[in-house]
């Protein structure tokens, strides 16, 4: 059975991350420092054999991927909603401040805050999981190499997700996930599937991110 390496990216930086604004499904572009940090990211990974980029189909992730498609020319280059960020609902573009935490400890919990205003952590969870493994299933069926090795470029709520699964946190704790599971602008988590098995190789690595 073939082996399946993935790369899992966030986007970088945009001028809302740095406001602490939620962005979900709005199409926010790259700072300049996002673009520095995406430059960064492509040149640590320009020696990696990626077979296959999939990316979210919104701005910041596209402009993220560009950097890896110039290093890969030969890779096949996929977008996808399906890696979006989570809906955000009537909250995007708000700021986390303390007004909105306030309103979502009055609601008792994360899960029915989104449950109200937008996205699941399990519905994001589920269509993360089910894309993840449609590409697994597609390259295993073609028998494309003995190790094939995918970059997904998305956004921290759906890294997060797949974390959730290899973690621990899901199903019990699927929404402390996206506390407690950290994901840097433009950082690299290393994943594999081996065998029907999927292990974490490396999470949340950044030092190729330490010079800007």
């Amino acid at each position: 059975m073939t082996k399946i390496r993935f790369r899992l990216i966030r986007h970088g930086k945009t001028d809302w991350n740095v406001s602490k604004r939620l962005q979900g499904h709005l199409d926010i572009p790259l700072n300049e420092l996002g673009i520095q940090q995406a430059v960064l990211m492509a040149k640590a990974l320009k020696d990696d054999p990626i077979d296959h980029i999939y990316s979210s189909d919104l701005t910041r992730c596209r402009q993220t991927a560009h950097f890896l498609r110039v290093n890969h020319p030969k890779a096949v280059y996929h977008e996808v909603k399906e890696f979006r960020e989570a809906h955000a609902g009537i909250l995007g573009g708000k700021t986390l401040d303390k007004s909105m935490k306030s309103e979502i400890q009055s609601l008792g919990s994360l899960k029915q805050f989104f449950t109200h205003y937008g996205e699941t952590m399990e519905n994001v969870f589920s269509r993360v999981w089910t894309k993840l493994n449609q590409i697994a299933e597609v390259i295993q069926s073609r028998h494309e190499s003995q190790v094939t090795t995918v970059a997904i470029i998305s956004h921290g709520g759906p890294i997060r997700m797949i974390l959730a699964k290899l973690l621990g946190y899901y199903p019990d704790r699927l929404n402390l996930a996206a506390s407690e599971i950290k994901v840097s602008n433009c950082s690299i988590t290393s994943i594999e599937l081996e065998d029907d098995s999927w292990k974490l190789v490396e999470h949340n690595k950044r030092d190729h991110l330490d010079i800007i």
